[in-house]
């Protein structure tokens, strides 16, 4: 028998509020600004979640993460092709 344990609902979602309230407050600003702000979040959350079984949900944080940065980069470029992003 094994234990596994994963991060919970409530944390998950913590973190995700998280990152989208760092995205809304640097709304129009420079990636360069995003990147400062978000990586020690980021890192935080992959060092606290480290001990647990959390492929799946790393993947599915990448995947909003991605998900609004697209967003992020296409309200900053709007006449913009996303290839030129």
């Amino acid at each position: 028998m094994k234990l596994l344990i994963k991060p919970s609902k409530a944390s998950i979602k913590k973190a995700r509020e998280t990152i989208k309230n760092v995205f809304i407050q640097l709304r129009g600003k420079t990636v360069g600004d995003l990147i400062q702000k978000l990586n020690p979040i980021i890192r935080g959350i992959g060092n606290y979640w480290s001990t647990q079984v959390a492929k799946k949900i790393f993947a599915k944080i990448d995947s909003y993460i991605w998900i609004k940065i697209r967003k992020h980069l296409k309200t900053l470029h709007p006449k913009k092709p996303f290839k030129w992003i």
